[in-house]
């Protein structure tokens, strides 16, 4: 049996992490209930972290990491702060660890790296008990994977490996100022064409570019125009679920799970991987040799035709720190007496992550004067508003290209900091590091990260995904602000696993990279004068198969060249089992 059926198999069977614990080599022995000490852990040691957290977040985890010297004086923890070339860093970090010296790092600007030597495999240590979570009934220390929400471990797709954790969970939406649309008379957008009105509207009352969201380089290389073509491209191709789904006699067909799928376009969770398998030569094949799917299908046209509509009313121009700059302009042109701007300076609806609330409370805070600069959280709601971006509808400027689905699900999920561990061949240094993990993944670990945010009265707005922990009181956003769940779009394998050469390291045989092709295609259609996609959808399938043969052979697939696939539907299509 091929590994892939045994990891969906450990998916579905919750008995298994039973006996994982049973067989760990790393049960706690002694120490106080408040840590405890693992056997085999060398304290008398280093960790050096090194992340692009901003200053709350750093001093949060400087908690945690005074909380864990508490427990284990001798352990020396050293943390570093970047932002700038953050990805390149990590790159060369993981690349060369013995000259870099850093032992945890956020994993995921290098997730071309997943499932290779260069990053520490999560799986054996959740299998292992951990002292720091909450005793069970009969004394002993949970499994750590027990003590996290699924979401936190998600497992890659490359060696099926998990090579990062994340106690938070992110998603994109759409953010208005209340006085500004009371003013106008506006209402919240409920669908796609009540949020075209509101632009237009608002454009013919002088705001120049009332829409908040870059489409610079950055903003379509991820942050937030690439976010939101991810989004859409699972509305319009979420019947690909469908098509590729793993089917009986095929290499990776689990019988656990895959008789009992059926497709339904407005199930938000229909392909979690706790219950829906898919074969990667069926999605290659889909992608690759048909028209259905890619970016020269109509349906693709009809989608960027929507797109090219909606940032009409954006600047091509500025930056993700311009558009929310001008969104603040808005707010405190309402809000302040004496901070005042035009129209033009002003953007009227912001697209954004859910973690830019805490942004506002402060940022908005210090203008207005409020205490410690940091509108109260329970207040935050009196000026901000957040709905879920619309769903598009069939563009009538094309024929025969309306999406699969009218659920649009969002970008996000556990792609808020998730941590990984450098490999640096080092056991002691590696189990050290893990420990420390094991820490601030858990209760313990919570209560002192968002310790620190209790008494700054900062606003903790998104999902933590450690159990047993609660936030602190009133540091959470009240319920009746909280827009609907529709589920999140990161698990569309059209949109993880083939895309459109998301892996920003993969080189084109045409030159550079796929990822800067993409950029350059998508950025050039949407700033262009023709509103015809055809030339660009070839350019830009022309470009991801042009990575093919780098992205396969990075994949260690078997084949070069996609039109070979279709022999592995019922073999593994890898060199050598996963």
């Amino acid at each position: 049996m091929k590994v892939l059926k045994k990891a969906l198999c450990a998916i579905v069977s919750a008995a298994l992490l039973i006996s994982w614990a049973a067989c760990s080599d790393n049960t706690p022995s002694g120490g106080s209930s408040g840590g405890g000490s693992s056997s085999g852990i060398d304290y008398n040691g280093s960790i050096n972290i090194f992340v692009p957290f901003d200053a709350d977040a750093r001093h949060a985890l400087e908690r945690v990491r005074d909380g864990y010297r508490r427990l284990h004086p001798e352990t020396k923890i050293e943390i570093t702060s970047a932002t700038d070339q953050y990805a390149s860093a990590v790159e060369g970090i993981i690349l060369a660890p013995e000259s870099a010296d850093i032992d945890i790092v956020q994993i995921n600007v290098v997730n071309q790296y997943y499932g290779t030597d260069k990053i520490v495999d999560f799986t054996p240590y959740l299998r292992q008990r951990n002292p720091y979570g909450n005793k069970n009934a009969d004394g002993s220390y949970p499994v750590w994977m027990n003590m996290l929400e699924e979401e936190a471990y998600e497992t890659e797709e490359n060696a099926y490996t998990i090579p990062g954790l994340s106690f938070e969970s992110n998603y994109v939406a759409m953010f208005y100022n209340k006085q500004l649309f009371e003013a106008n008379g506006w209402q919240a957008p409920a669908d796609w064409a009540e949020l075209i009105a509101l632009l237009a509207d608002a454009k013919s009352k002088g705001y120049t570019y009332p829409l908040g969201l870059n489409y610079d380089k950055s903003g379509v290389e991820g942050i937030m125009t690439g976010q939101l073509i991810a989004m859409y491209m699972d509305q319009y191709f979420r019947d690909i679920l469908d098509e590729i789904h793993s089917r009986e006699g095929d290499y990776s067909y689990v019988a656990a799970i895959d008789p009992q799928w059926s497709y339904d376009p407005s199930d938000k969770t229909a392909d979690a991987r706790t219950r829906y398998g898919y074969n990667l030569s069926r999605l290659i094949n889909a992608y690759f040799n048909t028209d259905a799917y890619n970016p020269t299908s109509v349906r693709f046209a009809d989608m960027m035709a929507n797109f090219k509509e909606l940032v009409s009313y954006a600047s091509p121009e500025y930056t993700a720190g311009i558009v929310q700059n001008y969104f603040h302009n808005g707010v405190l042109t309402q809000v302040t007496d004496d901070n005042k701007y035009s129209p033009g300076e002003t953007a009227v609806v912001y697209i954004s992550r859910k973690d830019y609330i805490t942004q506002f409370q402060s940022a908005i805070g210090a203008a207005i004067g409020a205490d410690r600069d940091l509108i109260p959280v329970d207040g935050i709601s009196d000026y901000l508003g957040w709905v879920n971006l619309p769903a598009m509808p069939d563009n009538a400027t094309v024929q025969g290209g309306a999406p699969a689905s009218g659920l649009l699900r969002t970008y996000g999920g556990p792609n808020h900091h998730p941590m990984g561990v450098v490999n640096r061949n080092n056991k002691a240094r590696t189990d050290l590091s893990m420990d420390f993990m094991k820490y601030w993944y858990s209760p313990q670990g919570m209560e002192e990260y968002y310790g620190y945010y209790a008494e700054r009265g900062s606003v903790c707005p998104l999902k933590i995904l450690v159990k047993d922990f609660t936030l602190p009181e009133g540091l959470a956003l009240p319920a009746a602000a909280e827009a609907p769940d529709n589920g999140v779009c990161v698990y569309n394998p059209l949109v993880t696993d083939i895309g459109m050469g998301y892996n920003n390291t993969i080189q084109s045989s045409l030159g550079g990279t796929v990822r800067d092709r993409y950029v350059s295609i998508i950025r050039d259609y949407l700033r262009g004068s023709s509103s015809d996609w055809t030339p660009s959808g070839g350019e830009l399938l022309k470009a991801v198969r042009s990575g093919f043969a780098s992205w396969a052979n990075y994949r260690n697939l078997r084949v070069s060249s996609p039109d070979e696939i279709t022999a592995y539907y019922t073999v593994s299509p890898f060199k050598k089992q996963q």
